[in-house]
């Protein structure tokens, strides 16, 4: 079982120097492949100039990397459809994958609603308050993106607030400030627990995967 993760540019079309923002597209997704190589499925690869997707074992890390590539493509946006999937072929068209419908179809839904990332897959008494919460965390990042995003990028990786603040040569209470304004405990939180909910979610599409194919050999 997978969760494969779709990502599409903000506006693509109206980017003055599309070809700038292509070099730029392939040097972060071949950094985060870098960094993220134990956990993919497929790596992260351009499907279309302004769309890219990889697929990986895990939900642990999802929001961070979609977070961190957020902050390493700015001022360009990017939207994130999350797909819990039964299944990942590497070797299929990725654009005749299940997965990827479903994908590009949550894409259109956040460009119509103007929203930024969602996770389709996971209980159905749960998705909808994931994604209403996702949404507001998203749309309040979205205004002074770079000045959060690269403090809350080092956050959810566990590290400290003095060490956040050497590193990008800011105050202690500076950070703080900027934690404290945008709640990044409590996102960080919840960001943990709806990880947690794409894991329980794979491991019950895994077990109602395993019991059909049971049945079939019966």
């Amino acid at each position: 079982m997978s969760v494969f993760i779709l990502a599409k540019i903000v506006d693509y079309t109206h980017i003055p120097d599309r070809a700038a923002i292509q070099q730029k597209i392939a040097d972060v997704i071949n950094t985060h492949n870098h960094d993220w190589d134990d956990q993919l499925v497929a790596p992260f690869k351009l499907v279309e100039p302004d769309q890219f997707y990889c697929a990986t074992t895990r939900g642990k890390g999802i929001f961070h990397r979609c977070f961190a590539i957020s902050r390493d493509l700015y001022p360009v946006r990017v939207r994130f459809s999350i797909i819990v999937s039964q299944s990942f072929d590497a070797n299929q068209d990725v654009t005749s994958l299940t997965a990827y419908k479903r994908a590009s179809e949550a894409l259109n839904r956040l460009k119509r609603e103007k929203h930024y990332i969602s996770v389709s897959g996971l209980d159905a008494s749960q998705e909808e308050m994931v994604n209403a919460g996702l949404h507001l965390i998203t749309n309040a990042l979205d205004k002074h993106t770079q000045s959060k995003l690269e403090i809350l990028v080092p956050f959810l990786e566990e590290m400290l607030i003095k060490d956040i603040a050497s590193q990008l040569k800011k105050s202690e209470q500076s950070v703080y400030k900027v934690m404290r304004s945008g709640e990044f405990r409590a996102l960080k939180l919840f960001l943990e627990e709806t990880e947690l909910r794409v894991e329980e979610a794979q491991r019950a599409t895994l077990s109602h995967y395993v019991g059909d194919v049971d049945r079939a050999v019966i």
